[in-house]
């Protein structure tokens, strides 16, 4: 059997929960069958087993300033991605709705193998106030239609938040509606997981990319009014991003860095 991957952003080389997850699933997925393509715009070309990482363009990924994904980089992955589908077929596509463009591939790979099996993941939807407040009301309309659009190609899609689901089928064409798939994820309600009530802590974790949407300046100002009104936990921000340099700022002009710590690319041992 032979798989591809699809996502622009590869982990280490990236950082992000969405490029942990890809990496965690392309492995995973290399281990059960003769080969899979982890088709990437992030520059990285290399071979582990049977897991072959291929940079199908010549132009590096990078988010823009403040966070923002560049729809010309979007553009130019989606190109590549219909050149290499062009002259490869595959029997089962894995893709990500991150950038949205590059769904619009699988017209070409179903031209040019029918059978394909096509999964399409959908980490979120955004509704379109968020289209507008992200990109202003033009471009965000624009995008939000062709999110909509989007939504509709692809044999399966699956998310796995009941949010998300939710929002999805509501938006789905009625006869693909049943081809919607929620899954429980990694770690869900089921999941049995082992605490340790003696080191039990009263702390919080701000995980993720550093960009502006995330407002992690929010957060700590936030947490400032926690920790004035009695909170003894810490408050530890873990990542890396644009917003480094104001978040350093913001932690020591409030003065409390005895209770919120920033570790920048901490190691999984680390956290």
């Amino acid at each position: 059997m032979k798989v591809a991957i699809v996502l622009e952003a590869v982990f280490p080389e990236n950082k992000g929960g969405l490029e942990r997850w890809f990496s965690t699933l392309s492995q995973a997925m290399a281990e059960n069958v003769n080969s899979v393509h982890y088709l990437n715009s992030a520059g990285v070309n290399r071979v582990q087993g049977n897991l072959s990482y291929i940079s199908v363009t010549n132009h590096k990924w990078s988010y823009l300033a403040g966070g923002i994904r560049s729809i010309k980089q979007a553009i130019q992955f989606l190109f590549g991605l219909i050149r290499w589908f062009s002259t490869h077929s595959y029997d089962f596509l894995y893709i990500s709705s991150v950038p949205i463009l590059s769904i619009f591939v699988i017209p070409i790979v179903k031209l040019r193998n029918p059978r394909t099996v096509i999964v399409v993941e959908w980490l979120e939807y955004w509704p379109l106030k968020y289209w507008c407040d992200y990109k202003g009301m033009l471009v965000g309309s624009f995008s939000w239609i062709v999110q909509l659009v989007a939504l509709q190609i692809g044999d399966f899609r699956i998310t796995f938040t009941k949010r998300t689901n939710l929002r999805i089928r509501a938006k789905n064409l009625h006869w693909i509606r049943n081809n919607t798939i929620l899954l429980p994820g990694l770690v869900n309600e089921d999941s049995d997981i082992e605490i340790d009530k003696s080191n039990e802590r009263n702390d919080i974790t701000f995980l993720g990319r550093l960009v502006d949407e995330k407002q992690p300046l929010f957060a700590i100002s936030i947490v400032e009014q926690f920790i004035d009104r009695g909170w003894t936990g810490t408050f530890w921000l873990v990542g890396t991003g644009p917003e480094e340099a104001k978040i350093k700022q913001a932690i020591d002009k409030c003065g409390k860095q005895n209770q919120i710590k920033f570790l920048v690319n901490a190691s999984d041992q680390k956290i």
